[in-house]
């Protein structure tokens, strides 16, 4: 049997509202799967009701009925340990939820293909390894062959290159293709070089919180404040109300989506109400959101030095898309006209199943294309200040840097005679460790006697476009290295679908039974927290000590709120005698962290300054004679005055905690330094 004859590839766009599987026919061309009621989309939507698991539109309208038995919008949680809201009472991880979901899909493309083949799942470009990997577990979970885990724009751009032929054609010349995905429940913007075969990722950025859901929140708010206003009753008090009301604001959007003006009627406590909505109002509802799609795709052409004269294309991705304001002030922005791709709820799965045709040969009948990614988070050592002696993320990897990619750092040992060295790797742009997330760590033990201070040590980073990171430490001197390989797995193990169907569908609760290790490879699933691969084993943990302070370990499940809390309070006092203490004289050891400070605020100020003359730039003009570039500025200077201002916030905090630990009481002060310490004390 011949490769094209095989089981065909499967694409799997698991979106946060809307689900959509495509395949390949015998001439290598995409087209959607139905699902078994005809319909190409399905809502991504689970209910669970008296024994029976409802998916999909069905299962919207059954939440009306039993909200608590109602799941949806999962794929925002991905990553995290449970669902955001317990499902009859129990509380359910994310993967889990996901997995019934692409369970019922494979099983209604069995039913029509006989047989599947492997799949390429789509997530947000800008998702980070955790969020991808879960995705892949779901997708193990539900029986699926996952082949690869791959962009969301970047599926859509494979669909759009092979419509317009350019895919089978290999245009010689480059093209730059911003694709603009506002989806259910997240936000993306990729910008990508097209060349022959080649789709290389020149930038992306995004939100996961951000999609047509909180465009959706908009109405739901909006119409219940209307009905409370004139009866005293907010229909968002009672579940079943708040469902019902939920179904008016989608279907109130759509309406607006195709003309200017709509009614809903609201029928709640025997009382009717008829609301007027028109896309004016909505407009400025949503003006904020709006506001950050075009922050974020300003910070991407930023990001890639580029003029929107060098982009030769916007395309429009994902339902959210269909808004006419959305379109419209995209053209504004970039001074072109955007681009709806055909049927934009499915080219991100045609795209993906082009892709799978492509990587396994089944019946793509052209030449595989290449993707070049990059990655979507820096990768960084935490390592301590060279002035203030504090924990901060020094990036070796930055975000958008092509995959595969290298990078070497110089760091050197805190203290002499050190037996082991340390090194914390974490993902995240922040300088603080606390708003990065921790990765796992590279060992170097059994390190001589006598190893002077401020020994060198070298740490590089090898990172494979598969989420796979090498992390290498090297210290020349002695001719003593250590190497990790770094990959994800989950901080508790998961249970089976079997289980959770027993739990959520069955008469009695079942036992957790966790997945076992000697279990077949078609029922055990890789987890999704972090798991070191080490070349030899660690020492014990009294003998490591850290070429840097240790990073911050995942906080004990049992008592993670509480710490948390404390931690952010004792942030803030420290802040605030950072401030008392910004322009007093201190003693000397205090200089350098002074010193930051103010350059913080000289940043900060002239920051403000830019702001402040792009607005004026931005409110001098007329609306109809707005200039993309004077947008473009505005959301430039003010991606420069948050820096600043958490540069200001991060150098306040520091100067605290040193005058704290210096005992550096300022006047009226002595209170806030004793608070400061009793929570140190309480974290331990």
């Amino acid at each position: 049997m011949t490769a094209a004859a095989e089981a065909p590839p499967i694409g799997i766009d698991l979106g946060t509202t809307i689900s959509v599987l495509a395949t390949l026919d015998e001439l290598g061309h995409p087209f959607t799967l139905l699902n078994e009621i005809g319909e190409a989309l399905t809502p991504s939507a689970l209910l669970f009701e008296e024994g029976e698991l409802v998916i999909g539109r069905e299962a919207i309208r059954g939440s009306v009925m039993l909200p608590q038995g109602f799941a949806d919008c999962f794929k925002r949680n991905m990553g995290q340990e449970f669902y955001d809201r317990p499902v009859l009472g129990q509380r359910v991880p994310p993967e889990i939820l996901s997995a019934f979901l692409l369970e019922r899909l494979k099983n209604e493309a069995t039913e029509q293909l006989g047989e599947v083949g492997p799949a390429v799942i789509t997530v947000p470009a800008y998702f980070d390894q955790t969020r991808r990997m879960a995705t892949q577990v779901a997708g193990q979970l539900a029986g699926w062959d996952v082949l690869d885990i791959i962009n969301e724009p970047t599926a859509a751009a494979v669909y759009v290159c092979f419509q317009d032929g350019s895919l089978t054609r290999g245009d010689a010349q480059p093209r730059r293709v911003l694709v603009f995905d506002l989806g259910g429940g997240t936000f993306d913007v990729t910008l990508l070089e097209i060349k022959g075969r080649s789709l290389r990722t020149l930038a992306t950025d995004g939100e996961v919180q951000l999609g047509g859901k909180d465009f959706d929140e908009r109405l739901v708010d909006f119409l219940a404040e209307e009905f409370a206003a004139a009866h005293g009753i907010d229909p968002r008090s009672e579940p079943e109300d708040f469902a019902q009301l939920w179904i008016q604001a989608q279907e109130a959007k759509h309406a607006l989506s195709q003309k200017r003006r709509t009614f809903v009627s609201m029928a709640f406590a025997s009382v009717r109400h008829r609301v007027e909505l028109t896309l004016d109002q909505f407009q400025e509802m949503t003006e904020d959101l709006l506001e950050r799609t075009q922050t974020v795709t300003s910070m991407v052409l930023n990001q890639a030095s580029l003029k929107w004269s060098e982009v030769d294309q916007v395309l429009l991705v994902g339902g959210g898309s269909r808004l006419p304001m959305v379109s419209q002030q995209l053209e504004e922005l970039t001074g072109k006209k955007p681009q709806r791709v055909r049927s934009p709820d499915e080219a991100v799965a045609q795209g993906a199943a082009l892709y799978a045709g492509m990587t396994t040969g089944r019946r793509w009948q052209g030449e595989p294309c290449e993707l070049v990614n990059v990655n979507s988070h820096s990768l960084g050592v935490i390592g301590k200040h060279p002035r203030t002696g504090y924990k901060t993320n020094a990036i070796l990897i930055p975000k958008n840097s092509p995959l595969p990619c290298q990078a070497s750092r110089v760091f050197r040992t805190i203290k002499p005679n050190m037996k082991s060295v340390q090194v914390p790797v974490v993902e995240g742009e922040s300088e603080r460790p606390e708003a990065c997330i921790p990765l796992g760590q590279c060992l170097v033990h059994d390190l001589p006697d006598g190893l002077p201070e401020r020994s060198k040590i070298t740490v590089t980073f090898r990172y494979q476009p598969n989420g796979t990171l090498d992390v290498y430490a090297d210290i020349p001197e002695i001719h003593r290295s250590a190497k990790v390989k770094i990959q994800r797995t989950r901080s508790q193990p998961l249970e089976t679908l079997d289980v959770w169907r027993e739990r959520l569908l069955g008469t009695s609760p079942a036992k957790p039974k966790a997945i076992s290790a000697a279990k077949s490879a078609a029922s055990s699933v890789p987890q999704t927290k972090l798991k070191v691969e080490t070349s030899s084993p660690p020492p014990e943990p009294t003998s490591s000590e850290p070429l840097v302070d240790r990073s911050v370990k995942p906080a004990p499940t049992a008592n993670s709120q509480h710490l948390s809390k404390v931690l952010q309070q004792l942030d803030d006092r420290c802040v605030q005698l950072g401030r008392l203490c910004a322009s007093l004289p201190l003693p000397a050891e205090l200089a350098g962290s002074q010193a930051e400070l103010e350059a913080a605020f000289a940043e900060q100020r002239q920051a403000s300054l830019d702001f402040e003359q792009a607005s004026k730039a931005l409110q001098s003009m007329p609306p109809a004679s707005v200039l993309p570039t004077v947008k473009a500025n505005l959301a430039k200077a003010r991606e420069s005055r948050n820096r600043a201002d958490e540069r200001v916030r991060f150098a306040l905090l520091v100067l605290g905690r040193s005058c704290a630990a210096a005992d550096a009481v300022p006047p009226g002060g002595a209170s806030l330094v004793l608070e400061i310490k009793r929570l140190q004390a309480e974290l331990g």
